[in-house]
């Protein structure tokens, strides 16, 4: 899933839904490709979510006679979706996906596919458009990451081949301003990058203990990296120094003298839009931490398998989780004493 900057829309593999304590969720059936997007009206998911009385609940067991709160629904990719995002001005929706591509669609177009696309040669897992919109990061299962400009096509990599990846890209990702941006790999490193000169500034090797980091953000501020990683663990990292600022262990804790046992899963964690919460999962399903102590303030609970995903909108306490369970819930509230939309 993917959240609008402007958070009047999100996009997920998943559709229709029903209500389950203050969450709305998403339900795709386990025998569909997730090859398709579902591009739903956050207002509409809200509403949705709503069934105060009799008769909102008796219409919610029917739920045939409601109206979806699916905006559009858009195809053409062949294999599983990896990355979604957003362009910053114009309504337009990417996508990269295992089946080597990267779509553009105009999702205020009637027409449901893609108007142009990226031929890449490996799995494209991971994808982060500029925030001036002219340049798209593109990380593959090749170690080396490209960047496009969206408007040739012209593909652009780093001169130094010392300062590559050595293992598949899972996730790439653009500071808010644009000047840098960050990659991390199952080599279990992290990178810095400047923009400019797509030159690499730090590296953060064995981030996760040698496990894969699954993903990385960067604050608000620009001066911290938060990531997650397959060691059962989300920490907060200052690039400049490398040095280690929060660590939350998620998941049943390592046996004495031991190690945690290996995760075959990818999961990621997010900030809420004031960065006073950290959000992302443990083997029950998603959990919501101070991003000061560490501490866990709640527990998203409703899945009935892992959450593999979270995307948090940037503008209130609200977010999407992603499960096994083939269904992405939207939470119109999730931290306790806010009052429920």
């Amino acid at each position: 899933s993917r959240v609008t900057n402007t958070y009047e829309a999100v996009v997920s593999t998943q559709s229709t839904g029903e209500q389950l304590n203050h969450n709305q969720h998403l339900h795709h059936p386990p025998s569909a490709s997730h090859t398709t997007h579902y591009l739903h009206i956050i207002a509409k998911l809200k509403s949705f979510g709503k069934c105060d009385t009799e008769a909102g609940a008796a219409a919610f067991e029917n739920r045939d006679q409601m109206q979806r709160p699916v905006l559009k629904t858009f195809y053409d990719h062949t294999q599983p979706i990896n990355d979604l995002d957003f362009h910053p001005y114009l309504p337009y929706l990417i996508s990269s996906s295992k089946d080597c591509t990267v779509m553009f669609y105009d999702f205020r177009s009637s027409v449901k596919r893609a108007f142009k696309y990226i031929q890449d040669t490996h799995n494209i897992r991971t994808i982060s458009l500029h925030p001036c919109g002219d340049y798209l990061l593109v990380g593959t299962d090749h170690p080396v990451i490209r960047l496009y400009d969206v408007n040739t096509f012209q593909a652009y990599t780093s001169k130094r081949s010392d300062q590559h990846h050595f293992a598949p890209i899972n996730m790439v990702r653009y500071s808010p301003d644009g000047t840098m941006w960050a990659s991390c790999s199952k080599d279990g490193s992290i990178k810095l990058w400047d923009s400019v000169s797509n030159s690499l500034i730090n590296t953060i090797p064995n981030a996760h203990n040698s496990s894969e980091v699954n993903s990385v953000q960067f604050t608000i501020s620009q001066k911290y990296l938060l990531t997650c990683g397959k060691d059962e663990s989300v920490r907060l990292w200052e690039w400049s120094t490398g040095r280690q600022i929060l660590k939350i262990t998620t998941g049943h804790p390592p046996p004495a003298g031991g190690t945690p046992p290996p995760i075959q899963h990818r999961a990621n964690a997010t900030f809420n839009y004031n960065e006073d919460f950290i959000i992302g999962s443990d083997d029950v399903g998603g959990v919501v931490w101070d991003s000061r102590t560490g501490d866990v303030i709640q527990r998203l609970q409703g899945h009935a398998n892992l959450v593999r995903y979270v995307a948090a909108s940037p503008t209130e306490n609200a977010l999407i989780t992603c499960s096994n369970d083939h269904r992405g819930r939207f939470w119109a509230s999730f931290v306790k004493n806010v009052n429920v939309l």
